[in-house]
């Protein structure tokens, strides 16, 4: 095996920072005066795996990725392995959306119908006519409670963005800017992604929040700060000038789906006895919406839970 000398190995400790530097991460911070808390994504990677695992074009990338990114924004304030799930149902041709995310950087999603493509034209027009009007809800799980949260809201502007910002002056009453963009390679792979969240902490100065709302308007594209080589980090002073930021945590996020063969097996088990029976016949193809694994359930597998059932009677 070749050896690498101490220039090879700088360059390999080199690359290895950049890519970890780089790679997608969630912060979250507030300012130093408590007026304003700040929440910044970079997803690309997070998206792009979307994509592929539902083999999404590039209109629906676009959406889900909003809906993914959005859900982790909102999971932002949770502890840990609590989480929150966004779904969109709306009257236009993909049907529905739904997201979920927890604080710890795991998200997954899936759209009801990926594979809508509308004539080109403008892309707003292109993702209004994919999307139409509906509700968006968020339902939030959390250590505290023994039921699962749930606000519903009408969603009018067909836009993840817009509804999830209403969402949270509505629901919440929190005044809060969201403001997300996606990038796409010529193949139509996704290049660059942010999502950026700033809320107003109770007590935030009128003309403070004024001058935000006009550092938002005049901060260019997200994802063509990021093409620049401005990593996320750099982008918060750009749009919270004037304000100390001070940080409260960064965390790595990825798209991540905890299904597996046995949590179907379990969940096989709940049907009556009468229900299994119905499906010995031959081996049962299960598909998890959320990353499009396939899991075959054998005829063996099911007489076995069958078996189990019997004994514990």
């Amino acid at each position: 095996m070749e050896k690498l000398d101490d220039k090879g190995k700088n360059e390999q400790l080199h690359k290895a920072r950049q890519n970890y530097l780089f790679r997608d991460r969630i912060i979250k911070a507030v300012t130093a005066d408590g007026q304003f808390r700040v929440v910044i994504l970079k997803a690309a990677d997070l998206i792009d795996t979307a994509r592929q695992k539902h083999s999404l074009n590039p209109l629906s990338t676009s959406i889900l990725g909003e809906l993914m990114m959005g859900s982790m924004l909102a999971a932002a304030s949770l502890k840990g392995e609590e989480r929150i799930t966004l779904r969109i149902d709306v009257n236009g041709p993909i049907k529905y959306g739904v997201s979920e995310a927890t604080a710890n950087g795991e998200v997954r999603g899936y759209l009801g119908n990926g594979h809508f493509l509308p004539e080109p034209g403008d892309p707003l027009l292109m993702k209004k006519k994919a999307m139409g009007t509906g509700t968006l809800q968020m339902i939030k799980v959390l250590y505290n409670e023994s039921k699962p949260m749930t606000s519903i809201i009408e969603a009018v502007e067909s836009s993840v963005v817009k509804d999830l910002t209403r969402y949270f002056a509505l629901s919440e009453q929190i005044p809060t800017a969201i403001k997300m963009d996606i990038q796409f390679n010529e193949d139509f792979s996704v290049k660059n992604a942010v999502a950026l969240m700033v809320q107003a902490l109770p007590g935030a100065e009128e003309q403070n929040i004024l001058d935000l709302e006009i550092n938002l308007i005049d901060t260019p594209n997200l994802t063509r700060l990021i093409e620049e080589g401005i990593y996320i980090d750099e982008i918060l002073p750009r749009i919270l000038k004037n304000h100390l930021i001070k940080e409260l945590s960064r965390t790595p996020v990825d798209f991540y789906c905890r299904c597996s063969k046995e949590k179907f097996l379990e969940t096989l088990n709940i049907l009556s006895t009468e229900e299994l029976l119905s499906l010995n016949e031959k081996n049962q193809e299960l598909l998890c919406h959320y990353c499009n694994s396939k899991y075959i359930i054998t005829q063996e597998e099911i007489i076995t839970l069958l078996k189990n059932r019997e004994t514990k009677i």
